[in-house]
């Protein structure tokens, strides 16, 4: 069995909710409805797909490649490449490169 899916529209790069409408990819079947419903309809592990709008990906060059100082190092190394402040955004470091980094825009996912 595929892992299911929830696809973010593009609205969720300024406003997420359980009413928010995003698109319910599992076992060959697609369907549309709230995310609070499509989170409730899933068991298991499941992939959350974000829209392009949120997502940016740079690279910065990090002095290191031991993975808790990657953490740490990675906020400096991208702060100059980033229009906003990086204590506000969600980093990650790509798939085994010292250089990649993904940023995640804020949004209203907590709510």
């Amino acid at each position: 069995m595929k892992q299911a899916s929830i696809f973010l529209p593009a609205a969720a790069v300024t406003r997420v909710d359980g009413e928010l409408e995003v698109w319910l990819v599992q076992g060959g079947d697609a369907r549309q409805l709230p995310f609070a419903a499509a989170v409730t309809a899933l068991s298991g592990d499941w992939r959350l797909v974000l829209p392009v709008e949120a997502v940016t990906a740079c690279a910065a060059r990090l002095p290191t490649q031991k993975a808790r100082w990657l953490r740490q190092a990675l906020p400096f190394a991208v702060e100059e490449l980033l229009a906003e402040d990086v204590d506000s955004l969600h980093l990650a470091l790509g798939g085994g490169c010292r250089m990649a980094c993904t940023v995640f825009s804020p949004c209203a996912a907590a709510g």
